[in-house]
């Protein structure tokens, strides 16, 4: 099973990857536990998801449930959250132990 967060972006109003809703400081704090893959380093314009595994979402959720209830703590910062479940992923480039990364185009 994959796990994948999203949050409404809302200016769009599309669901995006909800870490890029994260600031700086929740970054820095997220990033002690697990970093960003490398592979967006060779990649940045590629269009794609990344997916926590099971052993990945049952180590990190706890923390991100963490980040968004901060968030939504105050009306002008509350994200509409979601979470996606998938039992296969297609297109898949990179593939560690607690995330994976999926190519969208």
């Amino acid at each position: 099973m994959f796990y994948r967060y999203e949050a409404v972006n809302k200016n769009t109003g599309e669901f995006e990857g909800i870490f890029s809703f994260f600031n700086p400081s929740e970054r820095r704090y997220f990033n002690r536990f697990l970093r960003e893959p490398k592979w967006y380093e060779k990649n940045p314009d590629v269009e794609s998801r990344c997916w926590f595994t099971k052993e990945g979402y049952d180590k990190y959720h706890h923390i991100i449930d963490e980040i968004i209830e901060s968030h939504n703590q105050w009306p002008s910062t509350r994200l509409e959250v979601r979470l996606l479940t998938k039992e296969t992923l297609e297109n898949v480039v990179c593939k560690g132990k607690v995330q994976c990364i999926e190519v969208t185009t």
